[in-house]
């Protein structure tokens, strides 16, 4: 009896002392980071720095930024209130003897409203190939 309380006791400091341990290192990476982050004032946003990205990549930056916004130094970000996706599955065709949609949507429900994140169209489509195209 009195060595399984050992033995139980021994694990619990342990992992108490491996959870103080992580603790500290990511107190010291997160001092790290923001240490290395520079300050940007009298920057701005233009919508030219974003002309080469994918359309996807424009279309959330242009629902999410405005022209001559000033850069951000620093965020911090309250996860408390996730906001929910939804896939829009649409325009069902038979491809190599089983149907599937072929148009995919993904679009993030905001309180402003539905952000269309992604687009996409199946064209192709192979199975139990575990390989590129």
């Amino acid at each position: 009896m009195m060595v399984t309380l050992t033995i139980v006791g021994f694990l619990v400091i342990l992992l108490l002392a491996g959870r103080i341990n992580l603790s500290i290192q990511f107190n010291k990476e997160v001092k790290r980071l923001f240490s290395l982050s520079k300050s940007v004032p009298g920057k701005t946003f233009s919508y030219h720095q974003i002309a080469y990205l994918p359309e996807p990549v424009q279309r959330y930056f242009r629902h999410v930024l405005r022209e001559g916004q000033p850069y951000i130094s620093y965020i911090r970000l309250n996860e408390g209130n996730l906001e929910s996706w939804i896939g829009r599955l649409t325009a069902y065709k038979e491809m190599n003897g089983i149907i599937i949609p072929t148009n995919i949507e993904a679009i993030w429900q905001l309180e402003k409203g539905d952000f269309s994140y992604a687009k996409f169209n199946v064209k192709v489509i192979e199975y139990d190939k575990p390989e590129k195209f």
